[in-house]
């Protein structure tokens, strides 16, 4: 695929304020992207980056057209894609909320999905520190709850199946933002009451439940023996402060057993983050060195067919330099040629302009006669003897022309 317009459209400032066309134009590119590679660590990168565009768009309309086996492997992907495990600046915790806002305004709503989301929001709200990020409430409050369609219906928290733990925390966060939104216009009043009745009633303390669920009741052991208070021996004082001390000492092993285990698992968890950090950079690095690959060989093809047409065009010059040089040698000749035939030529009309010359001269000469007689004529009166004497000079004027190779009657 030709990655151009995915970059072009990803370089932009402000993608925020980027028009409708341009947030869809980019999603388009990221799908036609996800159907060719499916999801992996290129198509993070441009949904991570390209959230504002609606990235997380392209993602659940992929989603939402594979079977169920291959949607626990897209949400797989997506938990264990690097970007997601950095979380950096809550970018993890945006997209989680855009796929939640996607499946709660879906009519047909993908409950596995959905469990995703509500399950992993808590974590990635929070910083390494375990502080809200600082615009988690805006982002729910922009993203999700004034993003609604108000006429959707919201699933039961009953229908999902993750643990009650992370229920809880997530309606705490809901909570939280609705108590922090001030002004309401009329349409923003009726999302953040929908909300508020979905989130309700409030949920119990989890704490308290797994204590007592700890605890054994009479009701789920119908056969329990109840020893009477008589048949109790009373311990001694010695006895006393020996079980109490093995007590302590059982309570600190096991105090010391659950550190030890839940360090193991931090550790386990960070191993299992930087494991998938890796393998996301060793797939992103994969497919470069495989772009690259193709790009030296047609970079090779290119060069050996440069090569190729240089050795012909460097052919193609000797020959016409050949040929140039004939010209040139054959241009030489003709100029030298030209010069000797302007050279006669120069003297042949050097030698017509004195004939024309001498000619004219001739010619005059010959009328010079006439034309003395004529002018004597000017100032006589007409009668017919200088009517006859004029035409018998002019006539005579017309043969000394004829004469001198001046033909009037074949002109």
């Amino acid at each position: 695929m030709d990655f151009a317009k995915l970059n072009e459209l990803n370089s932009m400032t402000k993608k925020s304020d980027a028009s409708q066309a341009k947030k869809n134009e980019f999603q388009n590119e990221l799908f036609t992207l996800l159907v060719e590679t499916g999801y992996d660590a290129i198509v993070e990168k441009y949904m991570f980056e390209g959230v504002s565009l609606g990235g997380v768009n392209a993602i659940y309309k992929y989603y939402i057209t594979k079977s169920p086996e291959e949607k626990n492997q897209i949400m797989s992907a997506i938990s264990t894609g690097a970007l997601f495990v950095q979380n950096t600046k809550g970018a993890a915790f945006r997209v989680l909320v855009d796929l939640l806002m996607n499946t709660l305004n879906d009519s047909e709503k993908d409950l596995a999905l959905l469990a995703f989301a509500i399950k992993n929001i808590p974590a990635k709200c929070k910083s390494k520190e375990n502080k809200l990020w600082g615009d988690a409430g805006k982002t729910i409050s922009k993203n999700l709850i004034f993003a609604l369609i108000l006429d959707t219906n919201l699933p039961a928290f009953e229908e999902l199946n993750i643990k009650e733990a992370f229920i809880k925390e997530f309606k705490s966060i809901i909570a939280y933002t609705l108590s922090t939104i001030d002004t309401q216009e009329p349409w923003q009043t009726s999302a953040i009451e929908k909300f508020e009745k979905w989130i309700k009633p409030v949920e119990r303390n989890i704490e308290v439940t797994m204590e007592t669920a700890q605890m054994p009741s009479i009701k789920e052991n119908k056969k329990a023996e109840v020893t009477p208070a008589s048949a109790i021996k009373p311990l001694k004082r010695n006895e006393l402060n020996d079980l109490s001390i093995t007590l302590k000492s059982i309570s600190d092993r096991l105090v010391a057993t659950a550190d030890q285990m839940q360090a193991t698992d931090k550790g386990v968890n960070t191993l299992n983050a930087k494991l998938s950090v890796v393998q996301s950079e060793y797939e992103a690095e994969k497919c470069k060195t495989s772009d690259l690959i193709d790009k030296v060989g047609q970079a090779q093809e290119e060069l050996k067919q440069a090569q190729s047409k240089n050795d012909s065009l460097s052919l193609e010059i000797f020959s016409l330099n050949d040929k140039l040089k004939i010209m040139e040698h054959e241009i030489s000749r003709l100029n030298e040629v030209i010069e000797r035939q302007e050279s006669v030529l120069s003297v042949y009309s050097a030698d017509k302009q004195n004939a024309q010359v001498e000619q004219l001269n001739i010619i005059a000469s010959k009328l010079r006669p006439e034309y003395l007689d004529f002018k004597n004529a000017i100032n006589m009166s007409m009668s017919l003897d200088l009517g006859e004497n004029l035409r018998q000079q002019l006539l005579s004027i017309f043969k000394i022309l004829s004469k001198c190779g001046v033909d009037i009657e074949r002109r």
